[in-house]
């Protein structure tokens, strides 16, 4: 029996002090991923397991901040990426009877190319698919989205980009067989990021347009059916006396307790000539879902849409001004304080509020070259981080943890890592079964693909699944 691996080796260590811990899963070497069809089927004679679930992840397939890309309902986690042409494609697992189904191609990208590019720097990567399942259970996808053609017309909120903000709803409840498109968002968004209240209304958040451009919200009330019109809730603008810098914002959004709506978000000096990608900062506000309005950790409301002025003095975490940040994510503990993070490089910024104050914090240097990362909070000075990063030339899915609020880090365990390949991650699923924790792109380097496997990474491992064999994959 042929294989299409010439030297894989994993190793699971199934960790038991932690019900949110991750286990240790060491790639040595990788290869190409195969050529892939769209769908698999559990139910043919099965021959081989493997430690991914599907191989035709395409570009840079998943990322934190188009979020979440999965969620676990009803008893079964459903998992969203981008595939070929840039598409989105679905896959399940059903916890109970441990079957996998898809690969489902959902729906066509706007910024897909015909013929499909094998050079990583043509394939755009902003249009990966996020995921919500509505309160009927109906998976929602939104996708395609690099800030909108201009042939959509007058963008009033920020400046046109690429492609087009899509949505697409499977057919049946949890069922990923079949996919419709409902045209009821605007076409101008980019970074999709999707919320779901208590009472099932759902939030759409993103960046309306290119670099130049506010962060807006549309709110649902009928399981995504319809939406209401773009909300500014970050506004962009020309810096005064300096016309060719524009204040322009990357941010994340989570869901908080009591019906409210947690923001973190960074400000991009964005400069057009001279062009960078230069962020600085980290901010945090707070939407009272009840009104609509939006607030400080402090209380105090905020006019809206916010400006960098009032950001700068009501909503700035002040031990980080005039720090150089890269987006992180926020997460709430049993008290309902937000803890945040950024990165840059391999510096980490770990904020925390008590309720009163930001709490002093070192940012250590941990010697690293963070790409991404999602952290999960245990205790309100207890806080694991799951990241994709470069440790000596080797890449690594690594787990981080702190004990004492953030005032030091070890790096606890080094769950999958090789010299051949890349790693990228989602944001930790909606509602995550422990099993099924993260989504984990593996890009080959040696040789360099951009094509790549999927895995599905969660407390006790990569999660398994059966292929027919080898000739027929």
């Amino acid at each position: 029996m042929q294989s299409t691996i010439k030297a894989l080796l994993v190793l699971v260590v199934i960790l038991t002090l932690s019900s949110i811990s991750f286990p240790t899963v060491s790639v040595l070497k990788t290869t190409n991923a195969s050529k892939q069809t769209d769908e698999y089927s559990d139910h043919n004679e099965l021959t081989e397991t493997e430690d991914y679930f599907a191989t035709n992840g395409f570009g840079k397939p998943v990322s934190t901040l188009q979020h979440p890309a999965g969620e676990f309902y009803n008893g079964i986690t459903y998992l969203a990426y981008q595939g070929p042409h840039e598409d989105p494609y679905v896959c399940s697992y059903n916890h109970t009877t441990r079957e996998w189904k898809g690969p489902v191609h959902a729906g066509i990208s706007a910024l897909g190319k015909t013929p499909e590019s094998s050079d990583p720097e043509e394939i755009d990567n902003h249009g990966r698919p996020s995921m919500i399942i509505d309160r009927e259970g109906y998976i929602h996808l939104f996708f395609g989205g690099h800030g909108g053609n201009p042939e959509f017309g007058s963008n009033p909120l920020g400046h046109h980009g690429k492609g087009r903000q899509s949505h697409a709803v499977s057919r049946k409840p949890g069922d990923i067989s079949s996919w419709e498109i409902l045209e009821n968002i605007s076409p101008f968004g980019t970074y999709s990021q999707l919320i779901k209240m208590a009472n099932g209304d759902i939030f759409l958040f993103y960046r309306h347009g290119s670099h130049r451009s506010d962060w807006v919200y549309q709110k649902s009330v009928d399981n995504g059916r319809r939406f209401s019109s773009p909300v500014s809730i970050l506004r962009h603008k020309p810096q005064e006396g300096n016309p060719s810098v524009y204040d322009s914002w990357y941010a994340w959004f989570q869901e908080g307790p009591d019906n409210t709506i947690y923001a973190t978000f960074n400000y991009h000096h964005c400069a057009n000539p001279g062009h960078s990608s230069l962020r600085l900062n980290a901010y945090v506000m707070k939407m009272n879902v009840d009104d609509d309005h939006w607030e400080n950790v402090n209380g105090e409301k905020l006019p809206m849409p916010l400006t960098k002025e009032s950001a700068d003095n009501m909503a700035i975490i002040p031990q980080s001004k005039g720090e150089k940040t890269r987006l992180g994510t926020i997460k709430l503990d049993a008290g309902g304080n937000p803890h945040v993070y950024f990165r840059q490089s391999g510096k980490f910024f770990y904020y925390r509020w008590n309720g009163e104050a930001w709490m002093d914090v070192q940012i250590p240097d941990l010697h690293v070259k963070f790409s991404d990362a999602d952290f999960l909070v245990e205790g309100s000075e207890t806080t694991r981080v799951i990241s994709s990063q470069q440790r000596d030339k080797l890449n690594e899915i690594c787990l981080w943890q702190t004990k004492n609020g953030g005032e030091t880090w070890e790096m606890s365990k080094s769950l999958m890592a090789t010299n051949d390949a890349k790693y990228y991650m989602s944001a930790i699923i909606r509602n995550a079964h422990p099993d099924a924790r993260v989504i984990i792109a593996e890009i080959p380097t040696n040789p360099s693909s951009v094509m790549s496997k999927l895995y599905l990474l969660g407390d006790a491992g990569l999660v398994q699944r059966a292929f027919p064999g080898a000739d027929e994959k």
